[in-house]
């Protein structure tokens, strides 16, 4: 049985952060290690929970499913080109 994402997102496409565990994001660190972080899409929030690690690029970030829990649903690279953190659906786990 496959799990789809909660929210359809397009892959390759950054969609500014609105917010990181209910605050606003200033760093790359927040996204680190378990936590749940907001996207913009066309003026529509779209949650996010999983799991980040550090990478070259920022951090990358493995979303899971909360129905049933942990599944992985989608990688997510978290990046902050020109001083604005972005997350990028990325297509490869």
């Amino acid at each position: 049985m496959s799990h789809a994402a909660p929210d359809p997102v397009a892959s390759g496409r950054p969609y500014p952060v609105a917010s990181v565990t209910g605050s606003v994001p200033t760093s790359l660190q927040q996204f680190v290690g378990p936590t749940t972080f907001t996207v913009t899409n066309d003026g529509v929030e779209t949650l996010v929970h999983g799991e980040g690690s550090e990478n070259d690029a920022g951090v990358r970030f493995i979303e899971k499913n909360t129905q049933p829990p942990g599944k992985d649903v989608r990688a997510w690279q978290i990046s902050a080109p020109e001083g604005t953190i972005t997350a990028t659906a990325i297509a490869a786990f």
